[in-house]
């Protein structure tokens, strides 16, 4: 992957929207989605915590961290490593035998519990990973 893609891929994860990340790398909005494109091209998938797992070379299996396991109930914690997996909350719905609005529930708890606005930043938080690692590997240093 270029270090453009990188740099949009690392946005997307924490949660920035396209918009947000165009102003910040001065670049326009189209130019964002045409990199969102290739990234899904290169890594064959369609979530962008799969894709960044993929382009980082972190394929390993996902463990949430112990001090956010305790905080977390059972199904929220099931929920939070479908998030890795699935790429619409209907799926993981589907999969946990559970309506979508009780899956929505779930997530808006669990959101506030970890301080996080959507499932891309909960999932940063929550999950241990050595992304931090490869990234000095697949970012070039400015």
């Amino acid at each position: 992957m270029t270090e453009r893609e990188c740099q949009v891929l690392e946005a997307l994860v924490h949660g920035k929207k396209q918009p947000q990340i165009a102003r910040e790398l001065g670049i326009s909005v189209r130019t964002v989605n045409y990199h969102v494109n290739k990234i899904h091209q290169k890594t064959g998938t369609k979530n962008m915590y799969k894709a960044r797992a993929t382009a980082m070379g972190d394929c390993r299996p996902y463990r949430i961290r112990d001090e956010i396991y305790s905080q977390l109930n059972q199904p929220q914690r099931d929920i939070l490593l479908l998030l890795t997996t699935e790429d619409a909350h209907k799926d993981i719905a589907a999969k946990m035998k559970m309506a979508k609005r009780t899956l929505d529930f779930h997530l808006m708890r669990m959101y506030r519990l970890l301080g996080v606005n959507n499932a891309y930043q909960a999932l940063d938080k929550a999950l241990e990973s050595n992304f931090q690692e490869a990234k000095r590997i697949f970012v070039p240093i400015i």
